[in-house]
């Protein structure tokens, strides 16, 4: 994932682009009432400073790098960083809040249907007889890259593959009794996909792992 950041960033450079966003994210939004935090990857939310220390677009191609802090744990917090970001290009206040209303209603909606998809899959998949993995992993192992295909191997298989957003998720769910430090949002989408798919007859879990880091060995 670090050396396909820093390849996309120079692939930005050489397209010419007259700016480069990459927001600092310290926190997820928490989907658990019980969980102590909803902290990002220190890694991953501290590595616009890596690109920019090593690439320095700003200084070397003449290239702004944009790296605000950026929150989900809030909303307010959320509204006030995207807004005050906004503002120093220009936007003014009620094209952001119309497009901020539109934002969390879009991701709100993207949540609901990778729910309601998983259930079709699983449901799709018992009918017909066929085999289901939840394959656990960070963003971004989408990348087929990251992956290696993995995906592509399992379904060529015949299993039909959900991500661990697409297990049933209710509003306020617990983790309850996880004897370990709840306090990373992305493992603790583990440990509920892991509960989840423990209580189901014929659904296994692979988790896909690029490093040894504390959050991925537990």
């Amino acid at each position: 994932p670090a050396k396909l950041a820093h390849g996309h960033m120079h692939n930005l450079i050489a397209a010419g682009v007259d700016r480069i966003f990459h927001p600092m994210v310290f926190y997820d939004e928490r989907e658990f009432a019980d969980a102590v935090n909803s902290y990002n990857c220190p890694i991953v939310a501290g590595y616009p400073d890596v690109l920019r220390s090593a690439i320095d677009p700003a200084g070397r191609f003449g290239i702004p790098l944009d790296q605000p802090a950026v929150t989900f744990h809030d909303q307010g917090l959320l509204r006030r960083g995207c807004r005050d970001y906004l503002a120093g290009l220009g936007v003014d206040r009620a094209t952001f809040n119309r497009a901020f209303a539109l934002a969390v209603a879009a991701q709100a909606e993207y949540k609901t249907a990778a729910r309601r998809i998983g259930a079709e899959i699983l449901a799709g998949a018992r009918t017909e007889g066929r085999q289901v993995v939840v394959l656990a992993g960070r963003p971004y192992h989408l990348d087929p890259m990251i992956n290696h295909r993995i995906p592509d191997l399992l379904a060529g298989m015949g299993v039909d593959v959900l991500t661990e957003d697409g297990v049933p998720l209710e509003t306020g769910q617990r983790l309850d009794d996880r004897h370990v430090l709840t306090q990373w949002e992305y493992v603790n989408r583990y440990y509920h996909a892991a509960r989840w798919v423990g209580g189901q007859p014929d659904v296994e879990l692979v988790q896909l792992n690029s490093f040894g880091c504390g959050p991925d060995a537990v």
